[in-house]
């Protein structure tokens, strides 16, 4: 869910200072995911970065399943848990306001890493693993600025499979 937040102090500071981390445009080729009886999945549309699903109006709901998603070698480290992850799909969002920008995977089937990034330097804005110790869905908020580039990547937590994402 992607929600417009006017006022919400409550997530002041919960962005993760600028690391310098960039992501990559590119990953590398890889073996879509198998389902069952050995019949393979196809791709997730969005990937990659450089496909990124793109969401073009707030608030969105979007439902996706992420089984067939991959992780590369080139995808970014996450702060909040220090890996790649795995599973991974990516949003493209053009912010049509400035204020916070508010994203969770409430209602997804598996454990998600939730990250955020600026589009223009690539530097990841917010990374959660779980809203809290009683769920394993993700929740991040982080300020945009209208008309810049925001990438939203969701990965599965530890390599774990992904599922049913629910954005």
């Amino acid at each position: 869910h992607l929600h417009f937040i006017r006022r919400d102090r409550r997530h002041e500071g919960s962005g993760h200072p600028d690391r310098g981390e960039r992501f990559r445009n590119q990953r590398d080729r890889r073996q879509p995911g198998v389902e069952r009886h050995g019949q393979a999945l196809p791709a997730a549309p969005n990937d990659d970065f450089s496909s990124a699903g793109t969401i073009t109006a707030l608030p969105s709901n979007v439902s996706e399943i992420t089984k067939a998603a991959t992780t590369a070698s080139t995808d970014p480290n996450h702060w909040c848990t220090g890996s790649q992850d795995g599973a991974s799909v990516c949003f493209r969002y053009v912010a049509t306001y400035t204020g916070r920008l508010r994203v969770n995977t409430i209602g997804s089937d598996y454990d998600t890493v939730l990250t955020g990034y600026s589009g223009v330097t690539g530097h990841e804005l917010a990374c959660n693993d779980d809203i809290d110790d009683s769920t394993t869905t993700s929740e991040i908020a982080f300020r945009v600025t209208a008309g810049t580039t925001y990438y939203i990547e969701v990965a599965s937590w530890n390599g774990g499979a992904g599922g049913l994402l629910v954005l």
